[in-house]
């Protein structure tokens, strides 16, 4: 038997005294657990993970909306999807959504 190969590493993924993070416990204790997650104090890593990768994307959005409010004006109309100016979204190719680049960069800049 080997036990001198273990590396235990200890870390926190959450900020646990943020008004945030106070308000998504309030809310997840809250929660009805026969319907969804939550309902008591604990909180797993999948969660915690669920929802700050859920207020990355958010984040990035609205960063991105701030700085354009017309950035997707083109992509929605009458209840469509447009992209690069034709109806709809066209699976058989490998065509790039016109906004992916700015995306992507928006959500490494969070």
């Amino acid at each position: 038997m080997e036990f001198g190969a273990v590396n235990i590493t200890g870390f926190k993924i959450l900020q646990t005294n943020s008004a945030e993070f106070r308000q998504f416990a309030n809310f997840w204790r809250k929660a009805d657990n026969k319907r969804q997650l939550g309902g008591d104090d604990h909180i797993s890593a999948d969660a915690a993970l669920m929802y700050d990768g859920t207020k990355v994307i958010l984040d990035a959005f609205n960063r991105m909306l701030n700085k354009d409010p017309n950035l997707f004006r083109n992509n929605f109309r009458r209840g469509e999807v447009y992209n690069n100016d034709s109806r709809g979204i066209d699976c058989r190719g490998a065509f790039r959504w016109e906004h992916g680049e700015k995306i992507i960069a928006g959500l490494k800049a969070v």
